[in-house]
């Protein structure tokens, strides 16, 4: 088989290609061209072209299975800011293979997290005091405010997107929060039974007092 009929049609060797020769897994031709086609084949190539960013980019742009290549790919380049950015856009949860200085970048996880909702684990702990992540996080999963920083459950904007979609994240918002009665009544509102999560001190509002009836009148004076 020559070269030159791997390069002009990869395609049609994606399933026989592992079972090749190795001086068809030492060039970087052969690789260029087949990558483009299914990037996990990265795998089957000399262990020097996982640290090839040419070839690692162009798998990530791969036309079949471009999802896992970061998992394969060398430690240096999963520091690659350019690289790591575009394997998170194909998958989000690629995140998770990136060096650890990558997931410390808002830039990084604001598109992972923009392609799953999953990478919110993999993110380095000093963004859990992001404001501009806990948005994202908390506007799909408001029972997410209990991991954040405390700034974070200070925040009442914050605290009210994190209600809008799970009425019982008030119980992980700041206790000055539990006391404001916008808050109070957001929660009240959807769910009347988050009234054993808001501070005594609103208990007394006719407008919050309402909300007791549901728990009985031991509870009406709480």
């Amino acid at each position: 088989m020559m070269k030159s009929e791997i390069i002009d049609n990869p395609e049609k060797y994606i399933e026989s290609f592992p079972y090749f020769s190795r001086k068809y897994k030492k060039d970087r031709d052969i690789a260029l061209a087949m990558v483009s086609v299914d990037g996990t084949l990265i795998t089957e190539f000399t262990t020097r072209f996982r640290d090839d960013k040419e070839i690692v980019m162009t798998a990530l742009r791969a036309k079949y299975d471009n999802r896992s290549v970061l998992a394969r790919v060398s430690s240096r380049l999963k520091q690659d800011k350019e690289v790591v950015l575009l394997a998170v856009t194909n998958d989000g949860r690629n995140l998770e293979h990136a060096d650890i200085s990558l997931r410390n970048d808002e830039e990084v996880v604001l598109k992972a997290l923009s392609h799953s909702n999953d990478p919110w684990i993999h993110i380095h702990p000093d963004l859990l005091k992001n404001r501009n992540i806990a948005k994202v996080i908390l506007s799909r999963d408001g029972n997410l405010l209990s991991s954040f920083d405390l700034s974070i459950k200070k925040d009442k904007e914050l605290a009210l997107i994190a209600i809008k979609n799970y009425e019982f994240a008030i119980q992980h918002a700041h206790d000055s929060l539990k006391a404001d009665k916008e808050v109070a009544l957001a929660a009240l509102t959807k769910n009347p039974f988050t009234y054993n999560y808001i501070d005594k001190s609103l208990k007394k509002d006719p407008e919050i007092r309402i909300f007791s009836k549901y728990y009985g009148d031991e509870f009406s004076d709480q």
